[in-house]
This record gives structure tokens, C-alpha cells and sequence, in this order.
């Protein structure tokens, strides 16, 4: 062991070293061995081994602290190896998952991104992104920066979360057993299924159309056909229901029911009424075809109480005619049968045979068909051309 004074030149002095066991006092430099076995601590460098000079040490600490190893191996006291500079992989995996496995996540307590640019940032992959405005621009893999986490192949973006607005995109398929969404704004949906509920009464949208179902059964549906129809199809009754679930029409392959006094309005004011054995219209109608009684001679056309003011026909046939007051006209009645009545007054009737039943108050003249003057004397007495 030698002592040197404190000039650089390092020059050995004749002083001797004091101390009480325990303490050397006034040492500069203290050197054992040479070479690869050299360890030296002076008080210009600080303290390394392994080498003739403190910079070319495997193994060095100066007096700032900063250490130096060629080679390095930390364990715990149990003897797990937390970090071993000359393992293949020269990984530090146990010390980082020491510190990530616990809750307080220190290894990462002080990491933060800029908020200026976009440059810090963990990536996967090679791809390369702008720093101005955070988006992929070459390569493929993954980036987690102050814009967000990008997903990108050859450079064009697949999977996109914004941190900024919080907009989510998808290049591909999106599939999950199950979720819950709030409101979703999107473009179009391709092949997907959408149902308000798993089981129970509930509605499903397909390919199939708009289906109403209680648990896998189809109750009705609405599709469009291959022309231009949309088909409304049901197992029964197509029931439209109002307010407080008030029946307002039903479809069925019967026709079209209305509950009982309901009315069908048209834009014109018209109205047709239910009013239980009678069909109220509140307008003229007009027919263009025949109108023909369900059952032969077993209906009425008014009533006694509910008379028709005036009637307008070209021709009249009936098979009994019955007057209750009068029959007044200008013009002529012809009967090609039987006419029965009380009483006939009229400037002219043209008939081949009149018949009085007994009554002689018959006046005026009558004519045959053939315009021949006839009259009447008592009952059936006729005589021609008088």
C-alpha cells in the first residue's frame, strides 16, 4: 500500500498515517492489486475495480453517484432474480411486473403524454404516426398516444378510440355476446340483428323483416316482397289499438271490423257509421251497379214511420200496388196488369180492363190502348166508341 499527497501527479511522501485503529487520516489514494484484480479509491475519480484506470473499469462509482457495471444481477432475499444483465433476453420482466402487479402502479405513477404534440406514445408493430396530429402514416401495428389508441394496417387506420371525443371506428366486424350501449349514431348496419328483447313479447329486426314474437314464436312480421309491396303478415286478427289501448280497427282475412258505433271519416266530410242494424252514410251516395235485397221479397224500402219524400225511376215493376191515399201526376200510368183500389181519379187511363169492386165513383173519360173512348156503367159495363 502506498501514500500519495494531494497533487496530481500522485508522487509518494514520506508521512506517516495516524489514526487510533479505526481512522486513517490524511489518505489520498488507496490501491490494491493491478490489472483485472485492481481496485483503487482516490479522491480525483472516486472508487473501481477491475481495471488500472477508473474509466476503463467494468465497475465504477464517482463522487456524483453515477455508477457504472459491465454486468449486473439484483436479487431478492428469497433469491428471485429481479434484473440480470447477462441473461439471453437481458429483460428486466420480474422487476417491471413487481411494481405493475401491485395496486398503486408505481413504475408508471409519473408517466405522462404531452399534450403539445404528439410524440410520446407506446407503439406495437412498426407503425409510424405524425407527431402534429397523432394519426398513423406508414407501417402496421398500434399506438397509444395523446390523441388516443390507433389501430392501423400498411398505414391506413382499422380500430380508432379518440380520447379527445371519445368516437369510436371500426374497419371491421364488431361481435360480442352481449352489451349495453346508450345512443348510438351510425351509418348502415349490414347483416346485423336488432331485438328489444331475448325472450318474452318482443320485437326483432333482420333480414327477415320487422317480426313480432312471444319467446321463438313469429307472431307477425312486416317485409317488403320482391315487387314493390310491403307484406304485413300475422298468425290472427291484425289489431290496431289507440289510446288507453282502445281497439280502433281489426284485419283478418274476413275483412276490415270496427268496433261497435265506430265511424270511418273521409278527407271530403263524409261518414260512415256503424249504428248496430242500420249503416249510416252522412252524404249522398251514388251507386253504379244494381242494388239487390240478400233474401226475395223479405226487405223493405222505408217505413212507415221513415218515408221516402220523392222517388225518380224510368220504369217501374212490381207485382202488387198498393196506394194508401192518392196517386197525382200529369202524366200517364201504364199497368200491364191488375190495379186494384178504392177509388181512381184521373183526366186519363189507358188500360184493357178496369175493375170497379163494386164502386160507382169512377169519372172522367177512359180510353183503351187503342185510343178508343170507353165508359163505365156500373162495375165491369163498357161500351166502345159511344
Amino acid at each position: 500500500m502506498s501514500i500519495i499527497d494531494s497533487q496530481e501527479s500522485y508522487k509518494p511522501i514520506e508521512e506517516p498515517i495516524t489514526g487510533n485503529g479505526d481512522t486513517l487520516n490524511n489518505l489520498q489514494k488507496l490501491t490494491m492489486g493491478s490489472g483485472a484484480n485492481r481496485l483503487e479509491a482516490n479522491i480525483k475519480d472516486g472508487f473501481w475495480m477491475g481495471a488500472d484506470t477508473f474509466l476503463t473499469a467494468p465497475f465504477s462509482v464517482d463522487f456524483l453517484g453515477a455508477l457504472l457495471a459491465s454486468s449486473v444481477t439484483i436479487k431478492t432475499s428469497g433469491g428471485t432474480v429481479l434484473i440480470d444483465s447477462d441473461s439471453s433476453t437481458q429483460d428486466y420482466i420480474e422487476l417491471i411486473n413487481s411494481k405493475l402487479n401491485t395496486s398503486s402502479k408505481e413504475i408508471l405513477s409519473d408517466f405522462t403524454f404531452t399534450t403539445s404534440d404528439y410524440a410520446g406514445a407506446f407503439k406495437t408493430g412498426d407503425i409510424e404516426w405524425s407527431t402534429s396530429t397523432g394519426l398513423p402514416t406508414s407501417g402496421t401495428g398500434g399506438v397509444f398516444n395523446a390523441k388516443g389508441l390507433i389501430f392501423a394496417k400498411n398505414g391506413t387506420p382499422t380500430i380508432t378510440l379518440d380520447g379527445v371525443t371519445g368516437d369510436a371506428t371500426f374497419a371491421g366486424t364488431v361481435a360480442g355476446a352481449s352489451g349495453t350501449f346508450g345512443t348510438v349514431t351510425a351509418g348502415t348496419f349490414t347483416g346485423c340483428t336488432f331485438q328489444s328483447a331475448t325472450t318474452g313479447y318482443r320485437t326483432k329486426l333482420s333480414a327477415d323483416g320487422l317480426e313480432f314474437l312471444n319467446n321463438t314464436t313469429v307472431k307477425g312480421s312486416i317485409r317488403a316482397d320482391t315487387g314493390d309491396t310491403i307484406v304485413y303478415d300475422s298468425v290472427d286478427n291484425h289489431a290496431f289499438f289507440g289510446q288507453s289501448d282502445a281497439l280502433l280497427v281489426t284485419f283478418n282475412e274476413d275483412g276490415i271490423t270496427l268496433p261497435s258505433s265506430k265511424s270511418i271519416f273521409f278527407s271530403g266530410g263524409v261518414e260512415i257509421r256503424d249504428e248496430g242494424s242500420n249503416l249510416y252514410i252522412s252524404e249522398a251516395t251514388e251507386c253504379g251497379g244494381n242494388i239487390y235485397p240478400r233474401l226475395e221479397n223479405s226487405y223493405d224500402c222505408g217505413a212507415s214511420d221513415k218515408r221516402w219524400r220523392k222517388g225518380y225511376f224510368e220504369d217501374i215493376q212490381v207485382d202488387d200496388l198498393f196506394l194508401n191515399t192518392s196517386m197525382t201526376g200529369a202524366g200517364y200510368i201504364n199497368i200491364d196488369g191488375d190495379v186494384d183500389c178504392d177509388d181512381v181519379t184521373c183526366d186519363q187511363m189507358v188500360c184493357d180492363r178496369i175493375t170497379q169492386n163494386g164502386y160507382t165513383g169512377v169519372s172522367g173519360e177512359f180510353y183503351d190502348r187503342d185510343s178508343n173512348k170507353i165508359r163505365v156503367i156500373r162495375g165491369l159495363i163498357v161500351d166502345l166508341d159511344y
